[in-house]
């Protein structure tokens, strides 16, 4: 027996009240001794998500997810294309180096 889908969103929209944007920067406290990661070499996107890829970056770009940035960074992550069956494709990024080198917060960030 398949369960109804709840559209959690409209349900609790208290709760989910856009991209989760914080307002203020959010400031990652490091732990001592913690070094610069960043990855040299970017990875390469297979010829076959590259139009789809430049899409989605272009998209969260315009909706402010994310930022361009022209000039090298001391702080960088790699990212992961996943293919979605619809043909698009989702973006992640690896947090190991921030979760490697950061400090847990206790607080609630708004």
């Amino acid at each position: 027996m398949e369960r109804p889908k709840i559209d959690i969103e409209k349900r609790f929209p208290t709760v989910f009240p856009g991209l989760g944007n914080l307002g203020d920067p959010y400031e990652i406290k490091l732990k001592m001794g913690a070094r610069p990661y960043a990855l040299y070499t970017p990875r390469q996107v297979p010829i076959a998500y590259r139009g789809p890829v430049s899409r989605e970056l272009d998209r969260m770009e315009h909706i402010g997810v994310i930022e361009r940035v022209e000039e090298p960074t001391e702080w960088g992550t790699g990212m992961v294309v996943v293919p979605k069956k619809s043909g698009e494709v989702r973006i992640c990024v690896e947090g190991l180096s921030t979760k490697v080198y950061s400090e847990k917060s206790t607080q609630y960030q708004r």
